[in-house]
C-alpha cells in the first residue's frame, strides 16, 4: 500500500505536502487553507470514487489529472475561491454522476464537456457570479436529477434543454435577476418535484407547462413582480405541498384550481397588492398549516371556509384594511396556534366578533385563547 504525494501551497505557510492511500475511495481536502495543490499524482489513486476539494483558499485549479480517474464519481469544489473552472478532463469520465462548483466566484461556466454524459446525476453551480449559462450541453441528459443555478446573476435562462432530461426533479434558480422565463421545455419532466424562482423580476409567468407535472410538490415564486398568475395549470397537482406567492403585486387570484390539491400545507399570499379573497376553494383542504394573507388590502374576509380545517396552525391577516373579523369559523380550527390580524401602524383596533354560541365551548384553539379578551359575542 503505497502513499500518493500531493505537492501544495497553503495560506500563510510554506509549501508543503498532502499524503494520501493508493487505495483510497475517496479524498476529501477541506478547511487545509489550501491555495494551490498539484493533481498530477492523483492517477494512482485507482479506486477513487470521490473527490472533495472545498472551503479553502483556492484560486485556480488544474483538473486535467482528474480525467484517468476512470471511477471518480463525485466531484467537489464548492466554497472555495474559483472565478473560473475547466471541466473538459471529466468529458471522459464514465462513471461521473455528480458536480459541485457552488459557493466559488465563476464567472462563467462552459457545460459543454458534460455533452452526451448520460451518467450526470447532480449538478450545483449555486452561489457564483455567473451572468449566463448555455445548458444545450445537457439536452439528453436523462439521468439529471438536480440542477441548481441559485444565487447568480443571471438575467435570462433558455431551459430548452432540459425537455429532454425526463429524470428532472429539481431546478433551483432562486436570487438571480431573471425578467421572463419559458416554462414550457419543462413540461416534459413528468418527474419534477420542485422549483425555485423566488428573489428575481419576473413580471409574469404562464404555469401551463407544468399542467403534465404531477409530482410537483414545491413551487416558489416569492419575491418577484407578478400581477397576475393562473392557477389553473395547478389543478392536477395533486401532490403539491408548497405554493409561495409572497411578495409580488398580485392585484387578484382565483384559488379555484386548488380544490384538488388535498396535500397542500403552506400557502403564502403576504405582500401582495390584493383586495380580495376567496376562500371556499380551501374547505376541503385538511392538509393546510399555513396560510397568510398579511399586508395586502383586504378590506372584507370570509373565514368560513376555514372551518374544521384541523391542521390549520397558522392564519395571518396582519396589516389588511379590516374592521372587522367573524372568528366563529376558527373556534372549530383545533390546532391553530398563531392568528395574526393586528396592523403595524397605528389607527383603530380591528373588532373580533364570534357567534355566542361557542363561548362556552370546552375545547378552543390556542391562537383564539390568546384573543378572546377582546372577541364581541354576537
Amino acid at each position: 500500500m503505497d502513499d500518493v504525494i500531493f505537492e501544495c501551497e497553503f495560506l500563510g505557510r510554506e509549501k508543503g505536502t498532502i499524503d494520501v492511500d493508493s487505495d483510497a475511495t475517496e479524498i476529501n481536502l477541506i478547511e487545509m487553507d489550501i491555495v494551490s495543490i498539484d493533481l498530477g499524482p492523483i492517477a494512482k489513486c485507482s479506486r477513487l470514487e470521490r473527490l472533495t476539494l472545498s472551503e479553502n483558499p483556492l484560486r485556480d485549479i488544474n483538473l486535467g489529472p482528474i480525467a484517468q480517474c476512470e471511477n471518480l464519481q463525485e466531484l467537489c469544489l464548492r466554497w472555495n475561491q474559483l472565478d473560473h473552472v475547466n471541466l473538459e478532463p471529466v468529458s471522459n469520465l464514465e462513471n461521473l454522476i455528480e458536480i459541485d462548483v457552488s459557493s466559488n466566484g465563476l464567472k462563467m461556466v462552459d457545460l459543454e464537456p458534460l455533452r452526451g454524459k448520460h451518467t450526470i446525476r447532480d449538478l450545483y453551480i449555486s452561489a457564483n457570479e455567473i451572468q449566463e449559462i448555455d445548458l444545450s450541453p445537457l439536452v439528453d441528459s436523462r439521468s439529471l436529477r438536480y440542477l441548481g443555478l441559485t444565487h447568480n446573476l443571471l438575467n435570462d435562462v433558455d431551459l430548452t434543454a432540459l425537455s429532454q432530461c425526463p429524470g428532472l426533479r429539481y431546478l433551483g434558480l432562486t436570487s438571480n435577476r431573471i425578467g421572463e422565463i419559458d416554462l414550457t421545455p419543462l413540461g416534459n419532466c413528468s418527474r419534477l418535484e420542485r422549483i425555485e424562482l423566488e428573489h428575481n423580476e419576473i413580471e409574469e409567468i404562464d404555469l401551463r407547462p407544468l399542467d403534465t407535472c404531477r409530482n410537483l410538490e414545491y413551487l416558489n415564486l416569492k419575491s418577484n413582480r407578478l400581477q397576475d398568475i393562473d392557477l389553473l395549470p395547478l389543478r392536477r397537482s395533486t401532490r403539491l405541498r408548497y405554493l409561495l406567492l409572497s411578495g409580488n403585486s398580485l392585484r387578484s387570484i382565483d384559488l379555484s384550481p386548488l380544490e384538488s390539491c388535498e396535500n397542500l400545507e403552506q400557502l403564502l399570499l403576504d405582500s401582495n397588492e390584493l383586495k380580495e379573497i376567496e376562500l371556499s376553494a380551501l374547505s376541503q383542504i385538511h392538509s393546510l398549516r399555513e396560510l397568510r394573507l398579511g399586508t395586502n388590502k383586504i378590506a372584507d374576509v370570509e373565514l368560513q371556509p376555514l372551518k374544521g380545517l384541523r391542521s390549520l396552525r397558522i392564519l395571518d391577516l396582519s396589516d389588511n384594511p379590516l374592521d372587522s373579523v367573524d372568528v366563529t369559523p376558527l373556534f372549530y380550527c383545533e390546532e391553530l396556534r398563531k392568528f395574526t390580524v393586528e396592523r403595524s401602524t397605528p389607527g383603530r383596533a380591528i373588532r373580533l366578533m364570534a357567534d355566542d354560541t361557542e363561548k362556552d365551548r370546552q375545547r378552543i384553539p390556542r391562537a383564539i385563547q390568546e384573543s378572546q379578551e377582546r372577541i364581541e359575542w354576537i
